[in-house]
Order: structure tokens, then sequence, then C-alpha cells
């Protein structure tokens, strides 16, 4: 119990602390959050897909989770361990800020 607690008090976060900085409704951007593991491997979650196997690099994991159109990135935030990104916009077929904020609390321990 106090997990989920804990878990949803951080999507709560998360979306207070990217609040802010959200565009406007009409400008759905790609919402792109990474984190780092204890051995050194890169997660992500975006409009494509959430990792499930780490990458290298940083970059590495924010290229499986995005497409070219949701790029540049502009950094938004860091959350304990995780870093939020603003990207491009999102088309028909990807994934919403939403999808994004709801796997993020569920897969990452931010």
């Amino acid at each position: 119990m106090d997990t989920r607690r804990s878990s949803l008090a951080l999507f709560t976060g998360l979306a207070v602390a990217l609040g802010a900085t959200l565009p406007p409704a009409s400008a759905a951007n790609a919402l792109i959050v990474t984190q780092q593991s204890k051995r050194g491997f890169w997660f992500a979650c975006g409009p494509v897909l959430c990792t499930d196997v780490g990458s290298a690099t940083e970059a590495g994991a924010i290229q499986d989770v995005t497409l070219r159109r949701h790029r540049p990135l502009a950094f938004t935030a860091k959350i304990g361990n995780c870093y939020a990104y603003n990207g491009g916009p999102v088309a028909v077929g990807d994934y919403g800020r939403e999808w994004v904020h709801h796997n993020v609390d569920r897969r990452m321990r931010c």
C-alpha cells in the first residue's frame, strides 16, 4: 500500500511539475521521460512506446521512443532521477501526454 501511495504521489508531482510548462491543449506536443538505472542503462517513455530494455545512452533511449517529428526536444524538468522533455507535435497514432504520464507512473520509479 505504501508503494502505491508513493507512486501516486510521484505521478501527481510529475503532473504538477510539468503543468506549468505544458503547451496549450490545441498544441499537443509530445512528452518524453527518461531515467537512468543503477547499472547505467537508460529507459524512456514517449509518444511511440515505453522501453523495457535499457539503452547505453540517453539519446539512444529517446530515439527508441520518438520519431523524427518529435525532435528536437526541449528539457523541461528533473524530477527525482527522471528527466522530462517536451517534443514536437503528436500526430494521429501517437500516444498522448496522459498515456506517457500513466506509464511513467507504472513503470518508472522517479
